[in-house]
């Protein structure tokens, strides 16, 4: 069942229609509007034009300052140039936020207990840069940071949050998400990804691989400059996850950080958790370009031109597409503000959404440098050190399995003992449905290395 709200969206999936949110009945929405109203109406701290939905309502907040760090160190990866605090939040307020949080799934702290806040967090967006999908520029970039409150002879791990696929310009809700790992006492670093907040002017580099890394390691760097100026004390632990396309960017980021020596000495990790994501774009590509095939619409009307922006692929994008869906992209195609509507109007066979001639000559010997650019952005192809679990369901539509049990053989066949899995059955239901279960159980797991 789908219900759709127009002031509160959560994108967690990967390539699932923007204008569907994740099971949310009516009685449920007011509920989280309710509590996380309640919890944030007196901390003083705001969202700036991010929480529309509490403004709609009568409440709103005020920013606390800008704090100009770009001084402090020359252009480079990873610099901090600014952090705005939004929230303050006291732990009563804390657990009135995460309780509205699982209301919005229709769930309850009585379901999942692990939720409970052990403490207040302060919640900040912060500027840093980063490279473009070229590697090389330098570019602003943004994310959600948030610390947890306790005392400075606490140090706390740092954790990587991925969020997932998110088609509309609002992010809102991808920067709240951190706050459920805050609120367990880790400090929770999310970047925006390229294309959203301090980048917003850019297209988002969906799905390229070493885009997603690179923004997630320079989001963690400027983290531990934050601290580091701030007299916040983290550990020697570092735990990274994401879901969805955040999923593919947690592995990502741990392939990228094991392969360089570097890295390794700069991150190392404590634990990963990859869930529910794309990490087999190839075969799930091969999976979908077929004809009169069922798909989710918005994977490949994304992946495909951002694969043919960066890879340079010499083909229109009308030769791949629809030529009217491919016109109505133009120059600036994601994020759109108009994502909902636009990917509701996407048909979902894909006989309707891309051309005849593409998908004859795909499945055949052609099309080989798109299909290059599809292998150099599968991210299981390496051998993981790091102690790492991958979670995802078998009922899942939006990221078939098939993604998890492919990373997850060739692991065994590389001899990766390090690596385990929790997949879950079809009794949890599909993509969204999963979420609370594998974050219940992620807690659970990173709580072993604590």
């Amino acid at each position: 069942m789908k219900y759709k709200t127009e002031s509160i969206r959560l994108f967690f999936i990967f390539g699932k229609k923007s204008g569907d949110s994740p099971a949310f009945p009516k009685k449920t929405a007011a509920a989280f509007l309710l509590a996380l109203a309640l919890a944030l109406a007196g901390c003083g701290y705001e969202s700036g034009g991010d929480l529309t939905l509490l403004q709609s309502i009568g409440i709103a907040f005020t920013d606390g300052p800008v704090a100009d760090y770009s001084s402090l160190e020359a252009q480079s990866r990873g610099r901090l140039l600014t952090a705005q605090r939004k929230w303050d939040l006291e732990q009563v307020q804390m657990q009135l936020m995460v309780g509205g949080y699982l209301a919005f799934f229709g769930s309850s702290l009585d379901e999942h207990p692990v939720f409970a806040p052990d403490n207040g967090a302060k919640f900040y967006v912060i500027t840093y840069e980063t490279v473009d999908t070229d590697g090389v520029s330098i570019i602003t970039a943004s994310g959600a940071l948030w610390i947890p409150k306790k005392g400075p002879s606490d140090p706390m791990p740092l954790l990587s949050y991925g969020h997932g696929t998110v088609i509309t310009t609002d992010i809102t809700n991808t920067r709240i998400e951190p706050g459920l790992f805050a609120a367990k006492g880790y400090v929770a670093a999310s970047t925006d990804y390229i294309g959203y907040g301090a980048s917003s002017a850019k297209n988002h580099p969906y799905c390229h691989a070493k885009t997603m890394a690179s923004s997630t390691i320079d989001m963690l760097r400027a983290a531990r400059k934050f601290a580091r100026y701030n007299n916040i004390t983290i550990n020697n632990r570092l735990f990274i996850m994401g879901y969805s396309e955040g999923g593919m960017t947690a592995m990502s980021t741990v392939k990228t950080i094991e392969g360089d020596a570097a890295l390794k000495l700069e991150f190392p990790i404590t634990a990963a958790a990859p869930m529910s994501g794309p990490y087999d774009i190839r075969g799930t590509a091969d999976q979908m370009i077929q004809p009169n095939k069922t798909v989710v619409p918005e994977y490949l009307t994304f992946i495909l031109p951002v694969y043919r922006d960066i890879y340079s692929l010499v083909q229109p994008l009308n030769y791949y597409i629809d030529a009217t869906i491919a016109a109505s992209l133009g120059a600036d195609y994601f994020p759109r503000a108009d994502g909902s509507s636009f990917a509701a109007s996407l048909p979902t066979n894909t006989s309707a959404l891309l051309q005849a001639a593409f998908i004859t000559s795909y499945m055949g010997g052609g099309e080989t440098d798109l299909k290059s650019a599809l292998d150099a952005n599968n991210t299981y192809n390496f051998t993981p050190k790091t102690s790492m679990r991958l979670y995802g369901g078998v009922a899942d539509t939006r990221v078939p399995i098939t993604n998890t049990t492919r990373a997850l053989s060739y692991f065994a066949e590389k001899n990766a003992s390090r690596v385990t899995s929790e997949v879950l059955d079809s009794s949890y239901g599909d993509h969204t449905d999963l979420v609370l279960p594998i974050y219940d159980r992620v807690l659970g797991y990173f709580g072993g290395f604590l």
